[in-house]
């Protein structure tokens, strides 16, 4: 038993940490961009994980206001996701994490063909805001 909670004491630990990179990473293009960020912490239950504390983020964009949403540490067929997309719509992209990678997707699972960088992020307001 006490293995078990230490094992899932450090899955929690590296999989905040990583968020925590994220986050710092975008609110760091979200300020080159001119974009006003904040922060909202939130309570995450997982069944193989119990219960841990993440942040969400808050970007102000000319689009709208993008949330960078984060969802789970265990999800299917990946190491994480986190959700982004524009308040009051319904239209959204996934963040993937496999291994120490981010990479994006559609709603529908589908790959999103640039990766992960300062550039892609900063279509994405306008993108999600204008999808059908």
């Amino acid at each position: 038993m006490e293995q078990t909670t230490l094992s899932r004491k450090q899955e929690i630990g590296k999989w905040t940490s990583a968020l925590r990179v994220l986050i710092a990473e975008v609110e760091e293009w979200s300020a080159e961009l001119g974009w006003a960020t904040s922060r909202q912490t939130k309570s995450i239950r997982e069944r193989a994980l119990g219960s841990y504390q993440v942040e969400d983020l808050i970007i102000k964009t000319p689009s709208g206001v993008l949330v960078l949403d984060v969802k789970a540490r265990n999800v299917a067929d990946a190491d994480g996701r986190v959700d982004l997309y524009i308040l009051h719509n319904l239209n959204r992209m996934l963040l993937i994490r496999k291994g120490s990678r981010w990479t994006l997707k559609t709603d529908t699972g589908v790959r999103w063909p640039k990766p992960w960088n300062k550039e892609t992020f900063s279509e994405l307001p306008e993108l999600v805001a204008s999808a059908a």
